[in-house]
């Protein structure tokens, strides 16, 4: 039986809370990359990327990932984690018989809506809406080569989803 799942998403698919729901109904941990990826580099990562650029921050992304992924449970990444080489083939060379990688995703207005993105907001800040769904179908296209399952959030309570992902576990 499987021992691990791993969740992907962009922001505001519902990974933190599917991943909640599904530890209480499996009893498993939840790993989060990026956490472990701030402990790794002692620092918090939105500091970590202003203070030592991009590189770094993508090396030490790429160690949390690699350091949940080497953990049974739940594994939940950040959105622009498996944009990262490293990353991407330590998912592609994951045992299916193992983990399951599972994509949760939303439509357009769900998202917006879960991310306060369609907030009133200075007009001085550009086109966030466009911005957004643009990221969101670059991660989208990523995720479809990595995740072995895709279930949409959009309408559904993270209980249930979870329930489903436990049915897909056997």
């Amino acid at each position: 039986m499987k021992n691990q799942v791993v969740l992907i998403g962009v922001a505001g698919a519902g990974k933190s809370d599917v991943a909640t729901e599904l530890s209480q109904q499996l009893n498993w941990p939840i790993h989060d990359a990026l956490k472990n990826a701030a402990e790794i580099a002692g620092e918090d990562m939105d500091l970590l990327f202003v203070r030592r650029g991009a590189e770094e921050f993508q090396t030490f992304v790429a160690q949390g990932v690699i350091q949940a992924l080497n953990k049974p449970g739940i594994v939940v990444l950040s959105p622009d984690s498996v944009l990262v080489e490293d990353v991407q083939e330590k998912l592609k060379n994951v045992d299916k018989n193992q983990a399951l990688i599972i994509e949760l995703y939303a439509d357009f207005n769900t998202l917006a809506q879960r991310t306060g993105i369609n907030a009133p907001r200075a007009v001085n800040l550009g086109p966030i809406r466009r911005t957004f769904r643009l990221l969101m179908e670059s991660y989208r296209e990523c995720y479809s080569q990595l995740a072995h399952e895709k279930l949409d959030t959009s309408l559904s309570k993270p209980h249930f989803i979870a329930e489903r992902i436990v049915a897909l576990l056997g």
